[in-house]
Formats: C-alpha cells, sequence, structure tokens
C-alpha cells in the first residue's frame, strides 16, 4: 500500500502529462501517450532511486567494513553516502521529465562518482591524514557522509543548472 503511493501519486502523474503536453507546444490527441509517459517516468525514476538508496544502505552498514579493505572503506562509506543522498533525489523530483535509463544510470553515476570524490577528498583534507593510512576520526566520517547526502539529493538541481547553460549557451 505504502509503495503503491510511492509509485502512483496521480497529481505527479497529472503534472507530468500536462509537462509534456506543453512541452509538445499544446497539440491535442496525445493525452493517453502523455499519460503512460509520465507513468513510466514517475516509475523508472522511483525504481531507480530505490535500487540506489538499497545500495546505499548497503554500503554504509557496519558489514560493509568486513567485506571490503580495511583501507578502502572510507571511499565505499562517500559512495554509499552519495548513493543515499541520490536515491532520495530522484524519489523525490520522480515527476520531473527524464531521459530514460541511460540517464538514470549514466548522469546519476557522474554525480554519484564526482560527489563522492569531492565528499572523500575533503574529508581526508580536513582530517590531514592525506598519505599512507586512511582511517579517519569519526567527525570527519560524519563531514564524508553530509557533503555525499547533500550532494546527492541535489543532483537534480546540477542537471537543471547545466541544462540552462547550455540552453543559453546554443541561443
Amino acid at each position: 500500500m505504502c509503495l503503491e503511493k510511492l509509485f502512483y501519486k496521480e497529481k505527479d502523474i497529472k503534472a507530468l502529462a500536462h509537462r509534456l503536453y506543453e512541452e509538445r507546444n499544446r497539440e491535442h490527441g496525445y493525452d493517453q501517450d502523455d499519460w503512460f509517459k509520465a507513468k513510466d517516468t514517475i516509475n523508472s525514476r522511483v525504481i531507480a532511486g530505490l535500487i540506489y538508496l538499497a545500495i546505499g544502505i548497503s554500503l554504509v552498514t557496519p558489514l560493509a567494513r568486513c567485506f571490503f579493505y580495511v583501507y578502502w572503506f572510507e571511499i565505499f562509506w562517500c559512495i554509499g553516502w552519495t548513493m543515499l543522498g541520490a536515491g532520495v533525489g530522484l524519489i523525490n523530483t520522480r515527476n520531473q521529465s527524464q531521459g530514460g535509463w541511460l540517464h538514470l544510470v549514466g548522469y546519476w553515476g557522474f554525480i554519484i562518482v564526482a560527489v563522492s570524490i569531492i565528499s572523500f577528498t575533503v574529508s581526508l583534507y580536513a582530517s590531514g591524514n592525506i598519505y599512507p593510512y586512511w582511517d579517519l576520526d569519526i567527525k570527519f566520517y560524519s563531514l564524508a557522509a553530509s557533503i555525499g547526502l547533500i550532494g546527492g539529493f541535489l543532483g537534480y538541481t546540477f542537471h537543471e543548472l547545466i541544462s540552462k547553460i547550455l540552453a543559453n549557451l546554443r541561443k
């Protein structure tokens, strides 16, 4: 019941279908196509968001340290928190249009890698413990998690900003 509400909020489907209608210059006769495309878009964004959440949770749990080499755990910690942020961001922006699964994997994969590298680098720099041992203090784990979570969540905002910049450059 709860997941059904997450997937099928009628107001989100209506809003996205109307946005698709507007993008087509208000051309009539495609209302069902818009409705089904909006529903598919929302479903794919929510599914991708849930997948990113599941992977992120598996990477930030204490058991993850048992599976990864001890010195590489910090990198997986940053990736995990960024994936959590990206998953929540995707679910939160489920009524936004997208370019398909390639967009969900390619663009969001890029965001996850870029933000994870930033959060890892900032936390290592802040700890002053860059080489050769990467054991971070708990406050630097928190810093890396915060940067990853916020950066991943704002991934769609980055996408809108990049789209606006590219649209202005084309003019």
